[in-house]
């Protein structure tokens, strides 16, 4: 299978202290001894995210992580003293729960797009269906018909799939991919032309493992 998928960006954004002196934000040596600085040209403040250590030795004043206010990237520092959040980071904080607030007690067959630079990992996400992986998900959908034959003692009508829907998938599992696909099937006495009726949406869970293995967990028509 050829899916790729991306993963989000990290919930802790990391510290830029090497990234600074592309940007311009730190000088690429120490000031020399007995030399004067002025406010103008005292490094600016860099540190771990979290704080363990701080290259300085001490903490920077609140007020001196305001040069990264306008920053391009996200960026938290964060110490006992405080926690201070870049103008990107409360946006996209904000857009985070937002997301989640709209996104309460839906299922994860119908969860909703993330949103653009969002600071969450992990999770389900809607995976979108592109031609390469629309095979992939047929079989799975197929492989779920006939799990659902199976669990019903082979006594209810015998579908066969018409078209796959959506689908959604759990990232950040390292040893494969949970599958929420939705689809749609018919009795293999039936046509789809004969309307609506003759369309039975269901509702399946795969498991796709990067060690080849693959197990439908359950199969359920959408009530």
């Amino acid at each position: 299978m050829s899916m790729e998928f991306n993963t989000g960006v990290p919930a802790v954004t990391p510290t830029p202290t090497e990234n600074c002196r592309e940007r311009g934000k730190m000088p690429n040596s120490e000031p020399e001894l007995g030399s004067e600085q002025g406010p103008e040209s005292k490094p600016k403040p860099r540190g771990s995210v979290w704080d363990e250590v701080y290259p300085y030795g001490e903490v920077p004043e609140l007020s001196e992580l305001s040069i990264y206010d306008d920053d391009d990237e996200p960026y938290i520092y964060m110490c006992e003293k405080y926690v201070y959040k870049n103008k990107l980071r409360l946006k996209l904080e904000a857009a985070d729960n937002e997301h989640l607030e709209r996104s309460r007690g839906l299922s994860e067959y119908d969860v909703l797009p993330r949103p653009p630079g969002t600071l969450l990992c992990g999770g389900t996400q809607p995976l979108p269906i592109t031609d390469e992986d629309r095979p992939t998900l047929e079989q799975f959908s197929r492989l779920a018909l006939d799990y659902y034959s199976e669990k019903n003692d082979n006594q209810a009508p015998t579908f066969e799939l018409h078209e796959v829907v959506k689908c959604a998938y759990d990232v950040g599992i390292a040893a494969g991919h949970m599958f929420y696909i939705t689809f749609q099937a018919k009795p293999k006495d039936k046509d789809p032309s004969d309307g609506p009726a003759a369309l039975t949406t269901f509702q399946a869970q795969v498991w796709d493992g990067y060690d080849e293995s693959r197990e439908v967990i359950k199969c359920t028509i959408k009530i």
